[in-house]
């Protein structure tokens, strides 16, 4: 098992037998040595994506239930539940040393006709040139294109400082520049970064807390993640990425959002379910890049 530096590479699930690959996971993606829950859902639509390659992803969904360690072999199983003329139903189960870590659905479908057709309007924002660099862990000069992934936030703040205090909404541009040209890839790409900032987000109105604090003093992680795609995109152009956080509360957060091409086009959707809590005070649970579920 080998951990890989870009998300190109990671996205290349490798057969590992009927129905079945091997997944490698990127290295500077996460906290600690526990895997990205965006990382499982971007892998989860490339083995979904082999099911049927004459239908295209529309929709993936996915439960997190337990974490998985980066440096150890993980593998990704799926099944297909129903194939017709128009639709494909998958499920995808993620599993390390044989324990489920993840598990989802995913519909693919062909190509039909609009009946009706109505779309949001891409805010206004500060393009991706107008917009700081930012890797998960730092925003400007000194922030890098962390695992292949590009991303520029608008306002540029930094969303997991613990003494910022602003309103639960995130905009921020992405792109993947090293992706190869596979439709499935740029899907991929655009669950894996949906994923992300989406705690941070939650916490920004709430002085003292931030993800800074992650897996130290605080526990968090994603419990469950969905992504609808309306539109074909080039994950390796940018896009824009507009979260907001509804609730947050006994212990868990809620975030939605939507993804823009640069020309204003409606191209995604998601939504999560995450957890946010104190470590337990028992000294014998492991901190320090774990997440305690």
């Amino acid at each position: 098992m080998s951990m890989v530096e870009d998300i190109n590479d990671a996205l290349d699930i490798e057969p590992a037998g009927p129905g079945r690959f091997r997944a490698n996971s990127l290295r500077d993606i996460g906290e600690g040595d526990v895997v990205f829950g965006g990382q499982f859902l971007a892998q989860m639509i490339m083995a979904a994506a082999t099911v049927d390659p004459a239908k295209s992803l529309k929709y993936v969904s996915a439960v997190f239930g337990r974490p998985a360690v980066r440096h150890e072999p993980m593998d990704i199983e799926v099944e297909a539940m129903h194939g017709g003329r128009s639709f494909a139903t998958v499920s995808v189960s993620v599993l390390q040393h044989d324990k489920l870590c993840a598990r989802g659905i995913a519909l693919l479908s062909s190509e039909e006709p609009d009946i009706i057709r109505h779309e949001a309007t891409m805010p206004e924002v500060d393009g991706p040139d107008e917009s700081l660099l930012y890797d998960g862990a730092r925003v400007g000069a000194d922030a890098t294109i962390a695992g292949g992934r590009e991303m520029r936030i608008v306002g540029g703040f930094h969303p997991g400082e613990p003494s910022l205090v602003r309103d639960p909404v995130l905009r921020h541009w992405a792109r993947g520049p090293g992706l190869d040209g596979n439709p499935a890839k740029s899907q991929a790409f655009v669950a894996f970064v949906s994923a992300g900032p989406n705690i941070s987000m939650a916490m920004l109105p709430h002085d003292g807390f931030g993800t800074m604090m992650a897996h130290q003093s605080v526990s968090t992680g994603i419990m469950t993640h969905s992504v609808t795609f309306h539109e074909p995109m080039d994950a390796r152009e940018w896009l824009l990425f507009d979260h907001v956080s509804p609730y947050a509360g006994h212990g868990r957060s809620y975030a939605r959002g939507d993804v823009y091409r640069r020309d204003g086009q409606l191209v995604a959707s998601f939504v999560q379910d995450a957890m946010i809590r104190e470590f337990p005070t028992d000294p014998g649970v492991a901190r320090g890049g774990r997440t305690v579920l």
